[in-house]
């Protein structure tokens, strides 16, 4: 029997998990948040990556990151409908 199947594509990206700590006028703001970078991207890029991310969450100018987790995510293309090949993307 032949295989039919398509070859699927799959991306491999890091997935962090990091906790920020931002003074704002109202007090210490703190949350947990997720980034999705590249595999090639340091731990330090990571972490001012989150920092400019948790600023601009809450408006403060001097947050601090605490990385917590690190996961490989593989994101594995099942099925392609025919409205995406139609689309323009735009990078900001």
């Amino acid at each position: 029997m032949e295989n039919t199947e398509e070859p699927k594509i799959n991306t491999k990206m890091d997935f962090y998990m990091f906790k920020y700590s931002c003074p704002t006028w109202l007090g210490n703001y703190k949350n947990i948040n997720h980034i999705v970078v590249s595999p090639k991207t340091t731990e330090n890029d990571v972490k001012e990556i989150a920092k400019n991310i948790s600023n601009r969450i809450t408006g403060s100018h001097n947050c601090d990151i605490n990385l917590l987790q690190k996961y490989k995510m593989i994101i594995l293309a099942e099925k392609c409908y025919p409205s995406l090949p139609n689309m323009t993307f735009y990078k900001n």
